[in-house]
């Protein structure tokens, strides 16, 4: 049986993490980007959540959130914007 958890990412984890599937799905590979250029980036924003789901502790699939107000038929609603969903090949269509 396998092991599935999703859990939110913080420091050198979500680093890690995120660059392992960032660089495979939204960059030309190969070469992957540069993986301290691409920690440099990441590291100062402020704002963002990271999530990411795990099968058995192996990062499958990721993703960054921002807050922001959604505006609905005249009422304002706190919302979440999601970027950055990767998922790793051998995990997709699971």
């Amino acid at each position: 049986m396998t092991d599935i958890s999703i859990r939110r990412l913080e420091g050198e984890e979500k680093l890690q993490v995120m660059y392992g599937l960032n660089a495979y799905a939204f960059h030309a590979a190969p070469p992957l980007t540069n993986e301290q250029e691409w920690k440099e980036n990441v590291k100062p924003r402020q704002g963002v959540t990271y999530f990411a789901l795990f099968e058995d502790a192996r990062p499958v699939s990721g993703a960054a959130g921002t807050t922001m107000v959604q505006h609905v038929r005249g009422k304002l609603f706190d919302a979440n914007g999601l970027w950055a969903v990767a998922t790793a090949p051998g995990a997709r269509r699971n």
